[in-house]
C-alpha cells in the first residue's frame, strides 16, 4: 500500500473514532517514509557536483542545473515527510481538536503534497544519477542511527530498559575515507564504555555498522548524538532523540515539536540533508 493509500486509511479510521487504529496506521506511515540512505547519498552528491569543487571542473552548466532541480526536488519531499509526521502526530495526541472536515482536509492536501513531490523526485534523481556516474567523488561519509526496541510515536524506552544504538558509517564517494573514529554525546549524564571507538578505513561504497549499549538513569528526553571523524573526509553527524518514560501508567506527552519528532522518522532524513550540506560546504571552506 502506497503512502497515500495509507493516509486515506488513517483518515477513515479518524473519521470512525478508532484511534487505536489511526496510531497504528501512523507508525507505519512513519516508518515507510523514514530516511532513505541511498536517496540521501543521492542528494549529497548532487550537493558536491553543485558546489563544484577542482574535481568537478568538467560539469558542464546544463549538468549543474540538473543538481539543482534535484536537490530541490529532495528538500521538497523532505518538507513533506515533515509536514505528515507533524500533522498525525499531532491527530493521534488530540484528535478531539480536529473536526471532520479539518481531518479530511488536512488528510487530503498531505497526500496530494507527497505524490506530486515523490514524482519529482524521481523525476530528477534518475537524471542526477547520469551526472554522478559520469565524474568520480571524492572520499564522503554519512552517518546514521537505529534502535529497534523504540516503540510508540514518539520512539519511547521504559526507564530502567537498555537501549541498543547501532551506528551506521557509509562511504558514498569513489575513494576510501581514512582513519574513521566515532564518538558519542549524549544529552544527559551517561557513561559510555568507549568515549571514542576507532573504525579504521572504509572502502568506496561500503559501510561499517557499530554497536553501543546504554541505560538512562532517569526519565524525560534524551538525545544521542554520533560524531563521526575521518582524515581525509571530514566530519559527520548522526542524531537520535528518544523518550525515557517512568511506566505505561506515566506516560510522559511532551510538546510536539519538529526537533523532536526528528528523532522518530522522515523529518530526520530532512535534517539531515541539511546537516550533510552544512558540513559539505564548510569541508569546502577547510580545503
Amino acid at each position: 500500500m502506497s503512502v497515500p493509500d495509507n493516509l486515506r486509511e488513517f483518515e477513515r479510521a479518524m473519521l470512525n473514532q478508532e484511534y487505536e487504529t489511526a496510531e497504528a496506521l501512523a507508525l507505519e506511515i512513519a516508518d515507510k517514509i523514514d530516511n532513505d540512505r541511498d536517496e540521501t547519498s543521492e542528494l549529497v552528491r548532487s550537493l558536491a557536483v553543485r558546489d563544484s569543487g577542482p574535481q568537478y571542473s568538467d560539469v558542464d552548466s546544463e549538468s549543474r542545473q540538473g543538481t539543482h532541480e534535484h536537490i530541490a526536488s529532495g528538500f521538497e519531499i523532505q518538507l513533506s515527510r515533515m509536514n505528515i509526521l507533524l500533522t498525525l502526530t499531532s491527530m493521534v495526541v488530540s484528535p478531539e481538536s480536529y473536526s471532520d472536515q479539518e481531518i479530511q482536509d488536512d488528510i487530503t492536501s498531505l497526500a496530494d503534497q507527497f505524490e506530486e513531490s515523490e514524482e519529482s523526485l524521481n523525476k530528477t534523481s534518475g537524471q542526477a544519477r547520469k551526472i554522478h556516474n559520469t565524474v568520480e567523488s571524492p572520499p564522503k561519509l554519512t552517518a546514521s542511527i537505529i534502535s529497534d526496541n523504540l516503540t510508540g510515536p514518539y520512539r519511547e524506552v521504559e526507564l530502567g530498559a537498555e537501549i541498543e544504538i547501532e551506528t551506521t558509517l557509509r562511504n558514498i564517494g569513489d575513494q576510501s575515507v581514512e582513519a574513521v573514529s566515532v564518538s558519542f554525546h549524549p544529552s544527559t549524564d551517561i557513561e559510555f564504555e568507549q568515549d571514542q571507538i576507532e573504525i579504521g578505513d572504509i572502502s568506496p561504497d561500503a559501510e561499517k555498522s557499530i554497536s553501543v549499549s546504554l541505560m538512562p538513569a532517569e526519565s524525560g528526553e534524551l538525545s544521542i548524538r554520533a560524531q563521526v571523524e575521518s582524515d581525509n573526509a571530514g566530519s559527520a553527524v548522526a542524531i537520535k532523540n528518544i523518550v525515557v518514560r517512568e511506566s505505561e501508567e506515566q506516560r510522559l506527552q511532551p510538546n510536539v515539536s519538529s526537533e523532536y519528532i526528528a528523532g522518530g522518522g522522515a523529518a530526520a532524513a530532512g535534517l539531515s540533508y541539511l546537516a550533510y550540506r552544512t558540513l559539505f560546504n564548510n569541508q569546502e571552506d577547510d580545503t
